[in-house]
């Protein structure tokens, strides 16, 4: 029986950590208008779901997603994606994972698509690549059940932990879970699924769904990769979701920049731009790019000047009323005023 994997320290992964932790104060300190959020929310929901549906091989463009009635699927392909769909919006309502839950979202995964849905497998099964080859042999139905428990226990104990390591126990749990395979099919899909609900338990994400399936889909072969081995060493596969996370929100911001229904659009202080020195003005303007950017992100762009003086530089911007200052220590992050 696979054993479950070893759970890396958080202080091997500070830089991604810290980089997600600035990019999750950028998401709760932009203001949405409450139909804006609305409509970024069905979107990063849409996203989620069709490219979970994706990565097993359905076809359907987000392009045509968008066009599309998920309510009353006509055919397999959107059947798919309207399971995923409510299966996503269902686990919003679970506050605590079992194995009743569990059947509960793969029913919703294959409503409609099998006679098994919900119904964990009683046989032996195994994994196959685009060849036909054997790359994995699934447990047991007998070792199965032990290793479900095993699993059900590690997302328990993390609930009471800090954030990141709530964040790397769910790429660890994810990737136990596919070695599981429960069911004969939609292990990926619901695995997926579980995989937003640890999400959505972490409050410095807020409300927001993460498409973290299209970076799993643009990079499949790397993420299949990761969850074949058979191994309890998974921190290369943390690094991976960890990267993950942060295409996630970066994609998020960029879209909730782009939303007609935001504002957040470059202020035109033109007269106080011109009076600025050109560090300081280039300075702002790096800032005016991005929603939120911390003070570390912004020394990467001007690596040759010493600390101090871009820290001084940025209480200068903030005394001139050009930016704002938003948290203390290592979570600031700077905006510009609008």
């Amino acid at each position: 029986m696979l054993q479950y994997p070893n759970t890396p320290k958080t202080t091997e992964f500070s830089e991604k950590l810290h980089q997600i932790e600035v990019l999750a104060k950028t998401l709760q300190y932009i203001p949405l208008q409450e139909q804006a959020k609305i409509k970024i929310f069905h979107q990063q929901l849409l996203k989620s779901a069709l490219f979970s549906a994706r990565i097993e091989g359905n076809t359907l463009t987000l392009v045509a997603a968008n066009q599309e009635d998920f309510s009353k699927p006509k055919n397999k392909q959107k059947q798919e994606i309207s399971n995923v769909l409510q299966a996503i919006s269902f686990v919003k309502s679970i506050k605590k994972l079992n194995l009743e839950t569990l059947k509960q979202i793969h029913q919703k995964i294959m409503h409609n698509l099998s006679a098994d849905a919900g119904k964990p497998r009683s046989e032996g099964s195994a994994i196959f690549d685009q060849f036909g080859n054997v790359i994995y042999l699934t447990p047991n139905p007998e070792e199965m059940q032990r290793m479900l428990t095993i699993w059900l226990t590690q997302i328990e104990k993390y609930t009471k932990k800090d954030w990141q390591s709530q964040l790397i126990n769910s790429a660890c749990s994810h990737y136990y879970f596919e070695k599981i395979h429960p069911f004969l099919d939609g292990n990926g899909r619901t695995g997926r699924i579980i995989l937003q609900w640890q999400l959505q338990q972490l409050e410095i994400l807020g409300d927001f769904v993460l498409p973290i399936e299209q970076f799993f889909d643009d990079k499949r072969s790397s993420y299949y990769n990761f969850l074949e081995k058979n191994t309890r060493n998974a921190a290369d596969f943390i690094e991976f979701f960890l990267e993950a996370v942060i295409w996630a929100i970066e994609k998020l911001l960029d879209d909730i920049k782009n939303s007609d229904q935001t504002n957040i659009d470059l202020p035109k202080q033109t007269s106080k731009l011109d009076q600025l020195l050109p560090r300081r003005k280039e300075i702002y303007l790096i800032i005016a790019d991005h929603p939120y950017i911390s003070f570390e992100m912004i020394r990467r762009r001007f690596a040759e000047i010493p600390p101090r003086t871009l820290a001084y530089d940025l209480q200068q911007l903030v005394k001139a009323k050009l930016i704002i200052k938003h948290g203390e220590t290592r979570g600031v992050v700077y905006t510009i005023v609008n």
